[in-house]
């Protein structure tokens, strides 16, 4: 089995202002669930979600994939963690669940 690792990473946090960049004993807090990830076999990628070109370059740096940054109506307070797309009406041959907005 393959497993996709997402961690979503919000920039602009209403209670900590700068969380998942703020050091957690010797790492930003980011990099913890990234660093677990890694530890399972299973998983064959670790994708980063986030707002914030900070986290995207500490994520990066800390192994995981940031192919895009989320747009800012994606991250809010109010904005949902995953939302599924239905892949039918495209036309592509396989159907398959699409998530975003994580």
């Amino acid at each position: 089995m393959r497993i996709l690792a997402l961690v979503p990473a919000r920039g602009n946090s209403q209670r900590i202002s700068g969380k998942n960049l703020r050091q957690l004993g010797s790492k930003p807090l980011v990099v913890w669930p990234i660093d677990a990830a890694k530890d399972v076999p299973e998983v064959c990628d670790i994708l980063v979600s986030t707002d914030d070109p900070r986290i995207a370059d500490v994520a990066r740096s800390a192994g995981a994939l940031v192919p895009w940054l989320r747009p800012t109506e994606l991250a809010t307070n109010t904005a949902p963690l995953c939302r599924r797309h239905d892949t039918r009406s495209t036309g592509m041959k396989q159907r398959m669940a699409l998530w975003t907005a994580c």
